[in-house]
């Protein structure tokens, strides 16, 4: 049986995973804010995956509940093979530049949070001398933009701290993968407008299981990211002070 927990399972690309990852040989915990969404999608998974699975419910911001929640599922389980931590929170630039509050919840959500889940969950892999940990940044901390340099500063300070954590893991048998995904078409990003560089979350979510056999250190999802994000760090500086995106 296969172990795999997943934090922020009520977002819409963990969900798309979930799915992805749920095989009869698996069993699944859910972890997540929204206890109904939760139940809703463990029965979804049970019934067409015949997967086996569970749910916990868990806030994001209560930093205090991780290492019991965490110390609780090795315990349960005895091994886990995969833990995905997919939480987050994309706010609003505009509204951070004049709140303070709706700042410090950006940094809170996207840089704190999952770097002290990353951490706690590193450390018990690195006991059980096994596993996969896999954490959601986002190809927004790759390079400074006006248009949501608060969201992307935390995905860079998080990346920056994942590489260096993963350094630490691999040689105790334990593999970290980064994952930036570009633009997802979920409720996070309901509010803006669509276009051709939008991907479905079950086909990134494909990916990330195709390429999660490769133990890679970093996936950009889709692929194309890889070199749309490579074109956009070689733009000048002089050239970026005039870009409005």
């Amino acid at each position: 049986m296969k172990n795999i927990i997943i934090f922020g399972a009520n977002s819409g690309m963990a969900e798309a995973l979930a799915r992805e990852l749920a095989k009869p040989d698996t069993h699944l915990v859910l972890v997540g804010r929204n206890l109904e969404n939760l139940e809703t999608l463990k029965s979804d998974l049970t019934t067409i995956s015949s997967s086996s699975a569970e749910i916990y419910q868990l806030d994001f911001l209560q930093y205090e509940l991780f290492e019991e929640s965490l110390e609780k599922f090795f315990k349960k389980l005895k091994v886990v093979d995969l833990i995905v931590i997919a939480h987050g929170f994309l706010g609003d630039q505009t509204q951070s530049e004049n709140d303070s509050l709706h700042l410090n919840k950006i940094l809170q959500t996207n840089f704190n949070s999952p770097l002290l889940l990353s951490m706690i969950s590193a450390k018990y892999l690195e006991m059980q001398k096994s596993g996969h940990l896999l954490v959601f940044s986002s190809v927004a901390g790759d390079r400074g933009r006006r248009s949501n340099y608060s969201y992307g500063a935390c995905k860079a300070g998080l990346s920056t701290f994942l590489e260096g954590l993963s350094y630490r893991l691999r040689p105790n048998g334990v593999f970290l993968t980064i994952v930036k995904p570009g633009f997802v078409d979920t409720a996070m990003t309901a509010h803006l407008k669509k276009n051709f560089l939008f991907a479905n979350p079950q086909q990134v979510a494909k990916q990330i299981v195709k390429r999660l056999k490769n133990k890679d250190l970093i996936i950009y999802t889709p692929s194309f990211w890889r070199w749309i994000m490579m074109m956009i760090k070689l733009i000048p500086i002089s050239i970026m002070r005039k870009l409005k995106f």
